[in-house]
């Protein structure tokens, strides 16, 4: 894992898919696992998707 994940680190369901994602503590989505790597989200994804992510992240249940 990078010394930059900022946590938490959540498995956020979105579109049938869980994806392993880092969030700050605004709930702004920073990194994501793709194929064992933390990547950059906003380097690997779509800014969609990002945005997708980050408000399934809002709305999952404390």
């Amino acid at each position: 894992m990078s010394a930059g994940i900022i946590s938490p680190i959540v498995a956020v369901r979105l579109w049938g898919i869980d994806w392993t994602c880092s969030f700050d503590g605004n709930g702004r989505l920073r990194q994501v696992r793709v194929a064992r790597e933390w990547l950059d989200a906003r380097e690997a994804l779509r800014d969609t998707l990002v945005q997708a992510l980050e408000r399934a992240y809002a709305e999952m249940p404390s």
